[in-house]
Formats: C-alpha cells, structure tokens, sequence
C-alpha cells in the first residue's frame, strides 16, 4: 500500500512537469505598439518567432481569425496593430531596404 501511494504521488508529479502552461495573458495595445516600434531588419532572422508572438497575442485575446464586424473599437485597434506587426515583418524582411533612412 506505501508503495502505491509513492507511485501514484511521482506519477501525478511527472504528469505536472510535462504540462507546458503557457502565459495566457495577452500583452496591453502600448506594449504590442512600443513591440512594433522596434522592428528593424535585425528582427529578419527571428520573424518566424515574433510572428507566432503575435499571433498567440491574438488567440489570447480571442481576436485570432475573428471577423473585424464582431469587435469592439478596442479589439479592432488590437488587432489592426498586430498585423501592421505581422505584414510590416513579411514584407520588410523580404524587403531589406524598407527600414533604412
């Protein structure tokens, strides 16, 4: 019976530890801008993971492939901003000369 119990005690704590919880609170507006605000070509090598960044944002405010029409003024801003990030990344990444002055 102790041994039972052990084994059902590291079982339990082996299945805590492989659970990934993720942060599911979405960053603020001025957080995604000041984000976004700070893109240049160094981000170029990394889009793939700032793009996933903010399309996890958008799930996390439940704005991920909603239509625009279901929001309020606030989302549609959130969500407007983010893919100004996103295509802002795809083009000028495919673009290189687009962030200099």
């Amino acid at each position: 019976m102790k041994y039972f119990v052990i084994l059902i005690a590291l079982v339990s704590l082996v299945g805590c530890a492989s659970n990934k919880t993720l942060n599911s609170q979405a960053i603020s507006y001025e957080q995604l801008n000041e984000l976004g605000n700070r893109m240049t070509n160094r981000d170029c090598p990394m889009i793939d993971y700032y793009v996933n960044y903010i399309e996890d944002q958008l799930r996390y405010k439940g704005l991920y492939n909603r239509p625009p029409e279901s929001m309020d003024d606030a989302d549609r801003k959130y969500n407007a901003k983010a893919h100004v990030i996103i295509w802002g990344l795809r083009i000028g990444c495919a673009n290189p000369s687009r962030y200099t002055q």
